[in-house]
Formats: C-alpha cells, structure tokens, sequence
C-alpha cells in the first residue's frame, strides 16, 4: 500500500495493476504492461514485485524503498 492506493503485481495477466483509496472492491486499472506475454516495451514476461521510487528534489537524489526496508537507498 503506498498512500491511498494499492499497487498489486498481477503476474497470471501480465501486468501491475493500481487500486484507488476507498474502492479497493473495485476493478483497478492497468498501470504497467497489460499488452500480453512479451518484451516489447508495453509488456511484461514474469512480474513479481514492485518497487517504489520517490524524486526527492529538495535533495537532488532519487531514493529506492525496497519492501519493508525502514530507509530508502538513493540511487541517483
């Protein structure tokens, strides 16, 4: 869960799929890939988890926040 929303791998449809807030019951909408089975840039093959990256720009960085990690990396 990342603020309201909930980011869910979808690896059986090839894609990620975001839910907003509240309306979780809902249907999500197709975030990354979506476009079947392969490598072309608007699919995906075997997707399994999801990273979060945040632009920090009052600090010049971009940070990585692995799964559970309690601090981010940077990794620009």
């Amino acid at each position: 869960r990342y603020g309201n929303n909930v980011y869910v791998v979808d690896g059986n449809n090839y894609r990620v799929q975001k839910f907003f807030g509240n309306s979780l019951a809902s249907n999500g909408i197709t975030v990354v890939g979506g476009n079947g089975y392969g490598s072309e840039p608007n699919q995906l093959k075997s997707p399994v988890d999801v990273y979060v990256y945040a632009a920090d720009s009052s600090n010049h960085r971009i940070q990585m926040w692995p799964k559970a990690a309690p601090s981010g990396i940077t990794v620009v």
